[in-house]
């Protein structure tokens, strides 16, 4: 299967990442992180080699991040 697009993950709820990661795994996307609040993803955002095609961020995710 061809990859279409690199995603990263924000979610507090395990059970929607996973969700999510298994239907766009099925679909030939690659999840290259994933994250369960704001600070988290933050700090994984800044130590990307390549960044994600596609990020999937929960509006309400704890600790917002703010630049």
């Amino acid at each position: 299967m061809i990859k279409i697009a690199d995603i990263f993950i924000i979610d507090d709820e395990q059970d929607i990442i996973f969700l999510f990661e298994r239907f766009l795994k099925s679909r030939g996307h690659d999840i290259i992180d994933k994250a369960y609040d704001g600070e988290q993803a933050l700090k994984i955002f800044k130590n990307f080699q390549h960044y994600p095609d596609i990020i999937f961020l929960d509006h309400r995710v704890p600790y917002k991040i703010v630049l």
